[in-house]
């Protein structure tokens, strides 16, 4: 299990938590469950055991490699009041999605 202690001795500079971020060129990024969806960082990213660089995100089981991953601009995304965010056409070209 990875603790809180493990993650801040082996942080990295990509993703700090609250980050805003979507997924892109993997598997889970073509899935409709999660395509132009937009994750919370949980933590901070780090270095896994095996040495790869991965973050929590909120939502997800587990944690994710974060060269998957790429920021997107906070004062583009707005949020409902459920998490979930808008998902419209110009939002989503806005944040380079489409």
């Amino acid at each position: 299990m990875t603790n809180d202690n493990y993650i801040n001795e082996n942080k990295t500079e990509t993703f700090k938590k609250g980050d805003k971020v979507v997924m892109h060129t993997c598997y889970e990024a073509s899935l409709p469950k999660y395509k132009d969806k937009i994750w919370t960082c949980q933590t901070d990213s780090f270095l896994d055991r095996g040495k790869q660089e991965v973050v929590f995100l909120e939502g997800f089981s587990g944690y994710f490699a974060a060269e998957f991953l790429k920021h997107v601009q906070p004062d583009i995304v707005t949020e409902y009041t459920d998490n979930q965010f808008e998902n419209d056409c110009d939002t989503m070209e806005a944040l380079g999605l489409r």
